[in-house]
């Protein structure tokens, strides 16, 4: 799936989910049971379409008027839940129709979102008149925010339109240039190592060589905390393929025979996420091209298999000494780097909403860019087991939400 497709598939399914929060959530109010909180859920919903916009970006700072409406979408379902989640005291018979009349928006917009329905009804603000009016003027807005970026989501000019940065030519190149630490020492790394490896090789002209490079290459990690499991990883995958190969190699020596069993442990390698199931079939398809035409019977396999197992170790080692030795990068290390990074675009997008700027790029880049950062906090944080780094996390969302909510919290009021 590529392209645009993929990324509509991506929207439809995250906000659909989103959605269905929602309108779980007012279920449980209706019911009079406790809403159930699930906030980290809700922003690793939003950070994945984030992604989606950010991987279909032609070029740095230049998203579509699509891609922003799509991130708002997002946003505004994230806060109608917020909203929902605040909501305190019993739930009157004007508030019950209010929580009604917002169950059917949403459904209406799943429908739009799903392409079950062509178009999406205005929105009845008769309906917020009972209720409290601030409450009842936000909810008001925050489906008007949401409704409006479906539309503007779905219209095709709006996938070709892309507004031009304000930002110098300078700004831009240096963004664009802009690599992490982590990803620059690991790329050093590895490509050193690959070329003094592939040296080795050529050198000793050992065949079948390409297998320590093929290990040494996926075994190197950006974190040194990692290398040592996908090691254990590689090994086991080696030792479950190596076993199916002796066996099935050996009781079928024809080419005919092989080649479908090649051909089978590739197709299979797709439908397995865990690293050493789809590395044991790729084992099987390696050691059949070995084996194809020169290796019959149980030994000759077996010597086969035992060379391969040889430089898997070999690669191994080499990965494991240089990874930890050689510029290691603890993940300890990286995920401060990453909050300062983080820390640093809460305070930039802050002042950004604050000052109205009007570049859409730079505004809805940082967005994104906070969104893609605390996604990998997020990974990392919990890896790490850190205490008081999920409650600053929530402070710098908190900084966001209201500098972002200020403008829209004046025209509720206006409102009502």
């Amino acid at each position: 799936m590529k392209g645009r497709k993929r990324i509509a598939c991506t929207a439809r399914d995250v906000l659909s989910s989103m959605i269905e929060h929602a309108e779980g959530c007012i279920s449980c109010l209706l019911a009079g049971k406790g809403v159930p909180h699930s906030p980290d859920q809700l922003r690793a919903e939003l950070c994945k379409l984030s992604k989606a916009v950010y991987d279909r970006r032609k070029k740095m700072l230049c998203i579509s008027d699509a891609g922003f409406a799509m991130v708002d979408t997002g946003r505004g379902l994230e806060n109608l839940v917020l909203l929902l989640y605040e909501l305190e005291g019993p739930v009157t018979p004007q508030r019950a129709e209010m929580l009604r009349y917002i169950s059917g928006c949403l459904s209406s917009f799943q429908a739009f979102v799903k392409g079950e329905a062509a178009g999406i009804p205005p929105l009845c603000r008769e309906a917020f008149e009972a209720e409290d009016s601030a409450r009842a003027g936000q909810f008001y807005q925050c489906l008007l925010y949401i409704q409006t970026h479906i539309l503007q989501m779905a219209q095709p000019e709006n996938k070709r339109r892309y507004r031009k940065t304000l930002l110098s030519l300078s700004v831009r190149l240096k963004a664009a240039f802009r690599v992490s630490p982590v990803r620059a020492v690991y790329a050093l790394r590895v490509s050193c190592l690959l070329a003094a490896c592939t040296l080795l090789v050529q050198m000793l002209g050992l065949p079948h060589g390409k297998w320590l490079l093929f290990t040494v290459a996926s075994v190197s990690l950006p974190y040194a905390d990692d290398v040592g499991a996908k090691a254990k990883k590689r090994m086991l995958a080696t030792f479950i393929g190596g076993l199916c190969s002796i066996l099935i190699f050996s009781l079928i020596p024809s080419s005919t025979g092989r080649t479908v069993v090649m051909m089978l442990s590739g197709y299979l390698s797709f439908y397995f996420t865990n690293y050493s199931a789809t590395f044991a079939c790729s084992t099987v398809g390696a050691l059949g091209g070995a084996v194809f035409m020169g290796a019959f019977g149980w030994g000759a396999v077996g010597a086969m298999t035992a060379i391969r197992f040889g430089y898997v170790i070999a690669g191994v080692l080499i990965a494991l000494f240089f990874n930890l030795v050689c510029f290691p990068f603890k993940r300890e290390k990286a995920t401060r780097q990453l909050f300062q990074k983080y820390l640093s675009t809460v305070k930039l997008l802050t002042r950004v909403c604050q000052k109205k700027c009007d570049d859409s790029q730079l505004y809805y880049g940082l967005v994104i860019q906070a969104h893609l950062l605390e996604d990998k906090l997020g990974q990392n944080i919990q890896d790490l087991n850190w205490e008081g780094a999920k409650d600053l996390l929530k402070k710098c969302r908190e900084a966001i939400r209201a500098a972002h909510r200020q403008p829209y919290l004046n025209s509720a009021q206006a409102l009502f």
